[in-house]
Formats: C-alpha cells, structure tokens, sequence
C-alpha cells in the first residue's frame, strides 16, 4: 500500500510542479528580455511560495517513503533528497533573480527547473517498476 500511496503523492507534486514550472519559464522569458519591472518581482515571489510548498509536499512523500522495502526505500531517498536540494537552489536563484537578473542566474534556473523534472519523473519510474 505505501508503494501505491507514494506513487500518488509522487504523480500530485508532479502536476503542481509542471504548474509551478510553466511560471518559472514566463519569469526566464521575462528576464531574459531583462524586463525588470513589478511585475517580475511579483511573479519571482510567487514562484519562491509555490516552491517552499513544493518542498512540504516532498518532505510528505520522504516520510511515506521510509516505508518501502529496503532497495525501493533507498533508491527512493536518494532521489528526494536530491530533489530537496534542487528545489531549494532553485528558489534561492528565482530571489537572487529577481534582485539582479544575470544571464547565469537565468540560465541556472532554466538547468534546475529542468533537473526537478527529471528527478520526479524518476521517482515515478522507480514506484511504477
């Protein structure tokens, strides 16, 4: 059954996530045009909330997780706790973007966003397997 849970909690954080994703692609569009106005600020803030709900939701399913067999439980933490640490780079580089919007800024958040991705797709391979 955790299995099976886990794999649900895994499929919502990636609907939110795409969600969250499609917002972070209108601010590297925005910056990348260096549009520096209100409301990018506006849009970076509201990206750095959705995100720190995102890491909520992710330290749920790490819980859920502790349950799994042995090999599915390791596998698993490594592929959250990566995904936590992504998550939290990814918000820390939206702030700095917002404040200074340097192409390495936007070209770091264009890598990570697209690495959480990957890193739930992974996640839900590991639980459909």
């Amino acid at each position: 059954m955790e299995k099976k849970e886990l794999l649900e909690l895994v499929k919502e954080t990636g609907r939110v996530y795409q969600a969250i994703a499609a917002k972070i692609e209108v601010l590297i569009e925005a910056l990348n045009r260096m549009e520096k106005q209100k409301g990018t600020t506006e849009l970076a803030e509201k990206i750095e909330q959705f995100l720190a709900a995102l890491l909520q939701s992710i330290k749920a399913e790490k819980r859920v997780a502790k349950r799994l067999s042995s090999s599915d439980k390791k596998e698993m933490a490594l592929l959250i706790r990566k995904e936590l640490g992504e998550i939290k780079r990814l918000k820390a580089y939206v702030h700095l973007a917002s404040r200074n919007p340097t192409p390495p800024v936007i070209s770091a958040i264009h890598q990570l966003y697209k690495y959480v991705s990957e890193d739930i797709a992974g996640e839900e391979a590991v639980l459909s397997g």
